[in-house]
């Protein structure tokens, strides 16, 4: 089984910023689906100018690395025919009240572990990634989106025979539900969750402790189709919750209502629970913080046989961007005055002879600034 994936060439260096990124080197060959840029809201057509998308989730085939590069910094080849890798033997796993479903084992249909069910650089399921895809596109304002986690209605492989456009968004919930608990274990193995729960209780700071855990996800220990799951269905939720004042959904109850279908915790005392919800809190509010960033480009000072000096806006954009602005704005000179002799940024107001052609008197040690203000106003 293949699915459509687009190729991309790295036109320059890039060296990651974060543990989700991926280094760059010139002439590197780099895979992104088709799924995954669905996922980024992107239309068709779009995967040809990979600058306009931003960061791209995708698969280095020259150094086989997995994670997010920019979109600057590659160029389009064109379509390929992607196959998931061959499988490997794997011992059985045994059964458990979790993980069996009575109604799958009568029909004989037992779902695949996730490393069998897809390759980079797919980021989830096929099916996973459509049914949370079609949740998003009919249900971010619905106040019954993730209501009840039954995972009635269709069973896994109905469900993969469907046109899920026709199915109304309580089926659709059901379905990711009904997905996470036919899987034959948990989304994340249980040696990477003791990980996650140690750096919850570790560390304070939300964003430090947010990239250790993805930091944990991304573990060479097991293979990386598991904490690829567990971050696609985070950002899934994460999404949803912009949406919180007409669902009425927070990181909060997401995470309560999805950590037992993401870790298998079932056993125990109900307290046991609570360090796995923190986690997944954890990870839900930091995807939301950063989907609530305000969108847009921010600059960055490379030479120009290096690199591109427009770079996709992250959830830390903003903060280099004033930097930028801080560095070339003289904070000591009069804004909106003509006068003073500072080495910094300083515009001036229009006299009477230069209303007509409106220019601006600006002082000398400009030419940065205004490149980059052109190169905006022409995107």
């Amino acid at each position: 089984m293949s699915s459509e994936g687009f190729q991309y060439r790295a036109l320059y260096d890039y060296k990651k910023e974060r543990e989700e990124d991926i280094d760059l080197h010139v002439g590197d060959m780099l895979l992104v689906s088709k799924g995954a840029l669905l996922a980024l809201g992107c239309s068709n057509g779009a995967e040809e100018r990979p600058s306009e998308i931003g960061w791209l989730p995708g698969f280095n085939e020259t150094t086989q690395e997995k994670g997010d590069f920019p979109g600057t910094y590659v160029e389009f080849i064109g379509r390929k025919r992607m196959s998931p890798p061959t499988p490997k033997p794997r011992p059985p796993r045994p059964p458990s009240a979790a993980s069996v479903r009575t109604d799958s084992e009568s029909e004989g249909f037992v779902l695949q572990d996730l490393p069998e069910q897809f390759g980079p650089p797919d980021t989830a399921p096929p099916l996973l990634s459509r049914l949370m895809e079609a949740v998003e596109t009919k249900g971010l304002d619905s106040p019954g989106v993730y209501r009840s986690l039954g995972g009635g209605g269709l069973d896994t492989r109905q469900l993969a025979d469907s046109d899920l456009e026709q199915l109304e968004v309580s089926s659709l919930c059901d379905g990711v539900v009904r997905f996470l608990q036919d899987l034959p274990g948990p989304v994340l193995p249980s040696s990477l969750q003791a990980d996650m729960i140690h750096a919850v209780q570790e560390v304070r700071d939300l964003e430090d402790c947010a990239q250790v855990l993805r930091g944990v996800a991304s573990s060479p220990s097991c293979p990386a189709q598991y904490g690829l799951t567990l971050l696609s269905v985070v950002r899934h939720l994460a999404r949803l919750c912009l949406h919180g004042a007409r669902n009425q959904l927070s990181p909060r109850n997401l995470a309560e209502s999805f950590s037992p279908l993401l870790f298998r915790q079932t056993s125990g005392p109900e307290s046991s629970l609570d360090p796995l919800v923190q986690v997944l809190e954890v990870l839900i509010t930091s995807e939301l913080n950063m989907n609530q960033a305000a969108p847009g480009l921010t600059f960055t000072c490379r030479p120009a046989d290096r690199a591109p000096t427009l770079m996709p806006l992250r959830a830390d954009g903003g903060r280099r961007l004033r930097a930028l602005l801080k560095h070339i704005w003289d904070p000591g000179s009069e804004s909106g005055g003509s006068g003073g002799d500072g080495g910094g940024l300083s515009f001036g107001r229009r006299s009477r002879t230069d209303q007509q052609n409106e220019v601006f008197c600006v002082r000398p040690g400009l030419e940065t600034f205004l490149e980059f203000v052109q190169t905006v106003l022409e995107i």
